[in-house]
């Protein structure tokens, strides 16, 4: 058996809340048992796609739908499954099968959960691994199988400043682009440097600086969050940079007692990702879907649902 190693896997969380399509004063209409029984039996009707059908390929291509496989009904409030998402457009080296290229189209396996909660919301957790996943694929695919998909609208479960009041930043970690216009007297191309500002070796004041200059600010403009973290490193020697220049930024952080990877420009903009304490086969390289769904389960009950059905 093949040995098992840690990766980034991650979650989003999203629902689906179908309305009675009156645009003025739109009332909600809470999906039922029986409707979800029905999307199950949709979902485990569609007939597999045919991947030598030039218009099925293009779908793939374009998110508007994902092949779907090993689903099953956990419970009547429960399905899961696996989701294929399509990467293209880059052709590469493959030490077993030589140039693989541009037009061709690789299909990468994430699984997921839709979850049927008391107030008749139709939730959805969507696994990612590191940068890779497919949550719009998935989306679509739900929506097209469901009637009425104009009354239904999506939304993405977002974290603010205030979930985050009890942690203890102990490191940010920026990645920049290293132009001789923004670095100063640093190389000569364009490229990218990662940077980090550690509370160990810096000061203890770290930790306040971010909670009381950076948490506030998540979810509000994307300018004011990258001259925030552009002045936090500007208040040291390590270097100086435009706020323009950040392409990324991630706060590490302690929360209750495990290290938790804050991703700042994500918070409040787009799905926030949730770490999922699952393992990755080494020989597939990818985690299993029994454990998977179970660690998008405990984290859609302990933090998701507690927020939006009980908040």
């Amino acid at each position: 058996m093949a040995r098992k190693r840690k990766e980034e896997v991650s979650g989003s969380f999203h629902y689906l809340v179908r309305t009675d399509g009156n645009d003025n004063a739109p009332r909600v209409v809470p999906f039922t048992e029986d409707e979800f029984g029905d999307l199950y039996r949709a979902i485990d009707g569609r007939p597999p796609l045919d991947l030598k059908d030039k218009d099925a390929v293009e779908r793939l291509r374009q998110r508007g739908e994902a092949p779907l496989e090993k689903v099953t009904l956990a419970n009547t409030r429960t399905i899961r499954g696996t989701f294929r998402s399509a990467y293209w457009g880059h052709s590469y080296e493959n030490t077993e099968k030589g140039t693989i290229p541009a037009n061709s189209t690789s299909l990468r396996p994430f699984h997921f959960m839709l979850y049927l909660s008391d107030s008749g919301k139709i939730y959805m957790g969507c696994q990612y691994l590191g940068q890779f996943g497919g949550y719009q694929a998935l989306r679509e695919t739900i929506l097209n199988l469901l009637p009425n998909r104009k009354r239904i609208r999506s939304h993405s479960f977002r974290l603010g400043a205030g979930y985050y009041r009890d942690a203890k930043p102990k490191e940010v970690r920026v990645n920049v682009a290293s132009r001789p216009t923004s670095i100063t007297g640093r190389g000569a191309g364009v490229g990218k440097m990662m940077i980090a500002l550690s509370a160990e070796k810096r000061d203890d004041t770290l930790s306040d600086n971010v909670k009381n200059r950076l948490f506030p600010l998540f979810g509000g403009k994307q300018q004011d969050m990258r001259k925030a973290v552009a002045d936090l490193f500007k208040q040291t020697d390590i270097v100086d940079f435009n706020d323009e220049d950040i392409q990324d930024c991630k706060i590490m952080a302690e929360m209750n007692g495990k290290t938790r990877v804050i991703h700042v420009f994500e918070a409040g903009h787009q799905a926030s990702k949730f770490p999922l304490n699952v393992q990755v086969d080494r020989q597939h390289g990818h985690p299993s879907q029994s454990e998977t769904c179970s660690a998008l389960a405990v984290v859609l009950k302990d933090h998701v649902l507690s927020v939006t059905e009980n908040g």
